[in-house]
């Protein structure tokens, strides 16, 4: 090993420009492969592998970055502690709630080499959940906006994982007492004129109804037949 090599081992770069990003409206992984870029020092023409000569970047508003397509529902978390029954999953959504600058940090660290270098280049990355940060001193330089991408903001239909976490969450069985008391206040809601849901279900043929309603029953459940034909709904499994 020469010694020229062995000083650019060494070496440490002596000019560090700060950088600033707005994360307001910008999405994710973009943001945060255009961070990870800066941190590696590859927008420097005397970048090295072996040397930190990544620049410190300053990000503000990490609360409101965005998510394409339907990320918001379907990204999770996964970490497992190696025991039976370990494995936690934590959907993205409460992160942006309760911790946003956890899924930017996780996304650029995720982003960098695994090397003893990236502990140093983590170190250089700031995050702010507002507008207001201690650097200004260093008069950071705006980073560019990372591209949106075509597909901010577009949904799709939900996924196979998505209407199972709905039906889980949603569809609870409900005691009879509780039903009881929702048929109930149905009843007594409902105007006599008019023919309910919980009258429809409470008709006997042999009752003292009139042929106007019997004909309204019947066109009501006419109607339900071929809504039910046109637009089924979906049931989940029994293993659900």
């Amino acid at each position: 090993m020469s010694k020229q090599t062995a000083w650019l081992r060494h070496r440490e770069p002596l000019e560090k420009v700060w950088r600033i990003a707005d994360a307001k409206g910008q999405v994710l992984g973009r943001l945060a492969s255009q961070i990870s870029k800066v941190l590696q020092g590859k927008h420097k023409p005397t970048s090295l592998d072996n040397i930190d000569c990544c620049d410190p970047v300053v990000v503000i508003n990490a609360r409101h970055f965005a998510l394409t397509g339907r990320k918001k529902y379907n990204k999770e978390y996964i970490h497992h502690s190696g025991y039976p029954g370990g494995l936690k999953r934590v959907p993205i959504h409460e992160v942006m709630e309760k911790r946003p600058t956890d899924a930017i940090r996780l996304a650029v660290r995720s982003m960098l080499p695994v090397n003893k270098l990236r502990a140093r280049r983590m170190n250089n990355l700031h995050i702010f959940l507002d507008e207001e940060h201690p650097f200004e001193r260093y008069k950071p330089v705006p980073l560019p906006p990372a591209h949106a991408g075509h597909r901010l903001g577009t949904g799709g239909p939900p996924t196979k994982h998505e209407m199972e976490q709905w039906w889980l969450t949603h569809l609870t069985i409900v005691p009879d007492d509780i039903l009881n008391e929702v048929l109930e206040e149905t009843r007594t809601e409902v105007p006599k004129s008019a023919m309910g849901l919980a009258q429809v279900l409470d008709f006997e043929e042999g009752s003292d109804v009139s042929p106007e309603e019997v004909k309204a029953v019947q066109m009501y459940l006419d109607l339900a037949s071929k809504e039910d034909q046109e637009n089924p709904v979906i049931c989940p499994d029994d293993s659900l």
